[in-house]
């Protein structure tokens, strides 16, 4: 399940970069992952919000914080 946390928050933040004014236009590459933690484990029935914040924008490369909490 913290993979596909992982992958949530990734699409999510493609998501965001894709429709934020000048975004990006092409595809988008994950380029690092930092400080990734894990917790507490995810269950089925848990509720999953995902919080994004665009760091930086620079030369078609963006840096994110992304944090997942649930219920």
């Amino acid at each position: 399940p913290g993979v596909l946390l992982l992958e949530a928050m990734i699409q999510t933040g493609g998501a965001l970069l894709r429709h934020s004014a000048g975004g990006l236009a092409g595809l988008g590459w994950l380029v690092a992952l930092d400080k990734a933690k894990f917790r507490r484990p995810v269950f089925p029935c848990n509720r999953v919000a995902i919080e994004l914040e665009l760091l930086r924008m620079r030369n078609g490369y963006a840096r994110l914080r992304a944090a997942a909490t649930w219920t």
